[in-house]
């Protein structure tokens, strides 16, 4: 007995050549056979039958209405008829087989589904955590600022005003284009800017451990420079720029969380009182190159997930584990998605490295791209 399952292809396509006897079986709502003697040369060739044989064709589908992809072929290399009964089971196999194969396409949309939901939820929970937090801040200004009674306080009033209305403004998009799936824009943010913002929101986990973050190459000048430390004594950050200036393009709202994610997993995992070492560089004329290096420690397990050597549904992770290596793949595809990269390995000293690769903005890409930083 030989079996084939065989995908329907054209003669012009790729994969098996499918001849009129078998086609004729895709059009059934049943089977058909056929003897050695019923087939044209070109089919017994295919086939590679010996003469004699007996051949059962059966589409490979649960109800007619089903479009056809595949097609069961059995041969059987003897001169035995087939009874009714062998008939009967091999029908019920193949219907059996039918179904395993819909029950795992409808499986393989499911999970993909849920990858998207997955990104959707984290996405709108990290936008509305940040909503919250700006939300909050303003309020308690608002709160502090009392009853506006002279003009100067008037104006500080309605510019807090004007702030919250932007911010819950800023919401109408995640309603209006993001219900059911991600909703990618295009704007263009200096790099400088990206580091400033993103730092501010990791500020108090900062301070809990009391870390010091470094930032390498940001494009600023050494005015900016001075004016950002003395602004920012408070906190553990250390900035080192040159005179080259940086913009990045894409959705930077997802960009900002994307880097807020990896900032936290970063501050997270490292030895309380450490460093996390951030470098910025051109990789190229396109793309700007981020490493964040810090020396904490990642399961090798999970790494290897991250890079694809492993499955990302390995029953030995706890749910801690599972959470961590579910935002951070989703975050690896949403920079996909943006035409950049998202990496995470371990150097040989040890130390973890968040490597991110975004696309430069026009402005950027015009001009001069000079870096010799190095990690």
């Amino acid at each position: 007995m030989h079996l084939a399952f065989t995908p329907l292809q054209s003669s012009h396509g790729k994969g098996f050549l499918v001849f009129g006897d078998v086609y004729w079986a895709t059009h059934q709502d049943g089977y058909l056979t056929f003897s050695f003697e019923d087939l044209p040369p070109d089919t017994r060739q295919w086939l590679q039958i010996p003469p004699k044989s007996q051949v059962f064709c059966m589409a490979l589908r649960i109800n007619p209405q089903e479009p056809v992809t595949d097609v069961v072929v059995l041969a059987d290399y003897g001169q035995n008829r087939w009874s009714e009964s062998t008939l009967s089971a091999t029908v019920t196999f193949i219907l059996q087989l039918a179904w395993w194969q819909h029950q795992q396409r409808v499986i393989e949309k499911l999970e993909a589904s849920k990858e998207e939901l997955q990104r959707l939820n984290w996405y709108k929970h990290r936008r509305l955590e940040e909503i919250y937090r700006m939300a909050a801040l303003l309020v308690s200004q608002l709160r502090d600022l009392g009853v506006p009674r002279n003009e100067l306080t008037q104006m500080r009033y309605k510019l807090l005003m004007r702030q919250l209305e932007y911010t819950t403004n800023s919401m109408v998009g995640v309603i209006k284009y993001e219900q059911w799936q991600l909703y990618m824009t295009s704007e263009t943010m200096s790099v400088s800017s990206l580091w400033k913002r993103s730092l501010e929101r990791v500020d108090n986990l900062v301070q809990q451990r009391q870390l010091w973050i470094g930032v390498h190459g940001l494009g600023q000048s050494n005015e900016d420079r001075e004016s950002q430390k003395t602004s920012s004594s408070s906190t553990n950050f250390l900035i080192a720029a040159n005179k080259s200036t940086m913009s990045i393009s894409g959705d930077i709202l997802k960009i900002e969380l994307v880097i807020y994610e990896l900032l936290i997993a970063a501050c997270e995992r490292s030895p309380i009182g450490d460093k996390i070492d951030i470098w910025c560089r051109p990789l190229d004329e396109s793309n700007l190159e981020i490493l964040m290096t810090d020396n904490g420690s990642m399961e090798p397990e999970l790494l290897a997930i991250l890079n694809q050597e492993a499955s990302k549904y390995s029953l030995s992770l706890n749910n801690l584990q599972h959470k961590q290596i579910t935002h951070l793949l989703i975050c690896q595809h949403i920079i996909h998605q943006l035409g950049g990269q998202l990496q995470i390995y371990k150097l040989d000293d040890n130390r973890l490295v968040s490597r991110l690769v975004l696309p430069l903005s026009l402005q950027t890409q015009s001009g001069e791209l000079n870096s010799s930083l190095s990690i």
